[in-house]
């Protein structure tokens, strides 16, 4: 009988998430129809997410959500605004020097080779940095989920996980592009409509957790913003080494 209620728990708990999972990506989509809410929205979703988590998927879901959302659209709107503008810009930046790399290379004239050329070195750069700042962008909910910092702390504390936790962040990403490709397919559009911002910032959370309680729990966050970046602080290898250290 046990092990019968058991295995009735957990296919209970797999649908009430799943259920959770998919009013978060609805109430999500909803919240960032004004644009310039996408960013607070989206922290607000995995903000929740985290909350669930911890009390074991027994709380309210939606009140929860709208809460989150009222106190992160105040602290994080303008950095929002911000971010979306510097996305917007490389992408027409990405978008122009690719049609430059074809149009130089059809041309007849000296001029449109070396044109070419350029285009494609900015291009590698502007990749290279697209990439980077998309890396540090996919901290930006976790880290603010887990501290309350100033603006220069929070930019510096993102990037110093995102390379911390490199192999994390980089299978984020990926869930990321996935999520994408989904959503440009008419015929998964229906599926990202109900898992495509919700389901890849469970992910994010479920593969986070254990770092960020880490050195959020152990670390003083005052400092975490400053380790590796002004060379103040002296960074363990992984957060595991110093936990078998403390075992010995």
């Amino acid at each position: 009988m046990k092990e019968e209620s058991s295995g009735r728990g957990k296919i209970y708990n797999f649908f009430d998430w799943l259920w959770r999972l998919i009013v978060l990506n609805t109430l999500t989509l909803l919240t960032s129809i004004a644009i310039v809410t996408i960013v607070p929205a989206f922290i607000a979703c995995f903000k929740t997410i985290k909350e669930s988590d911890e009390n074991k998927w027994n709380s309210k879901i939606i009140v929860p959500y709208y809460k989150n959302f009222a106190i992160i659209f105040k602290e994080t709107v303008w950095l929002g605004i911000a971010i979306l503008t510097m996305l917007g810009v490389a992408i027409f930046s990405l978008v122009m020097y690719y049609n430059s790399i074809f149009i130089s290379f059809e041309g007849v004239t000296k001029g449109d080779l070396v044109w070419s050329i350029v285009s494609i070195i900015m291009f590698i750069i502007l990749v290279t940095l697209v990439l980077i700042f998309l890396m540090g962008f996919l901290q930006l909910p976790i880290v603010v989920s887990y501290a309350h910092l100033r603006i220069k702390d929070l930019i510096k504390t993102c990037f110093f996980m995102a390379f911390k936790l490199v192999g994390a962040t980089m299978l984020e990403l990926g869930v990321i592009v996935i999520s994408i490709v989904i959503m440009l397919s008419l015929k998964l559009l229906p599926i990202w409509v109900m898992f495509g911002i919700s389901c890849p910032l469970f992910v994010s959370h479920m593969l986070s957790r254990r770092a960020y309680t880490y050195f959020f729990d152990k670390e003083d966050i005052d400092d975490i913003a400053h380790i590796d970046i002004q060379g103040t602080t002296e960074v363990r290898e992984t957060y595991e080494d110093d936990k078998k250290a403390h075992k010995k």
